[in-house]
């Protein structure tokens, strides 16, 4: 989904009514992003599930 308004995206996830809430998981990669951050519901909101370290704008991140 290039181009996608990933703020309505999210929305739209978390306002669905899920049979089972914590079983949904949202894989998300911005445009200026390396890898892909994992949304869930948890106590009645989207929280992010992944590393915020090392990030793409930290020294040293793209090298192996």
């Amino acid at each position: 989904m290039n181009h996608a308004d990933l703020d309505a995206l999210k929305q739209r996830v978390f306002e669905t009514p899920w049979r089972e809430p914590n079983l949904v998981q949202l894989l998300v990669m911005d445009q200026e992003e390396g890898f892909f951050r994992m949304w869930m519901i948890r106590d009645n909101e989207l929280r992010q599930f992944a590393p915020l370290r090392p990030n793409e704008e930290d020294e040293g991140f793209y090298r192996s």
